[in-house]
């Protein structure tokens, strides 16, 4: 799998998808932490929302939805989705990989 055309596969669906009304203000990947054992070649889908999140469940499920529908041949590649509301104290750290910022 080649990284650096699931980040553009997923820039493209989060620039799309806010453009319809802005929803996240961040996305990032996460490797998987096995433990330093081995990496699996999966990634945590990790998406900082806008707006309050009322029930995490349901975003998920939204999330999944649309990369089912947009980008389903890179699904194999996320292990989870993480959504943080917008007032949590998280973004992208220095070891993650920037897929979407609004400043961008």
């Amino acid at each position: 799998m080649d990284t650096k055309l699931l980040i553009n596969k997923l820039n493209a669906v989060f620039c799309e998808n806010n453009k319809i009304g802005k929803k996240y203000s961040e996305v990032w990947l996460s490797e998987v932490d096995l433990g330093g054992l081995y990496k699996n070649g999966q990634y945590i889908l990790c998406l900082k929302a806008e707006h309050e999140i009322y029930s995490c469940y349901d975003e998920t499920g939204e999330v999944l939805n649309l990369l089912k529908e947009k980008a389903g041949e890179f699904l194999p590649n996320i292990w989870a989705v993480e959504i943080y509301d917008a007032n949590e104290k998280i973004h992208c750290e220095t070891s993650d990989l920037k897929v979407y910022d609004e400043a961008h």
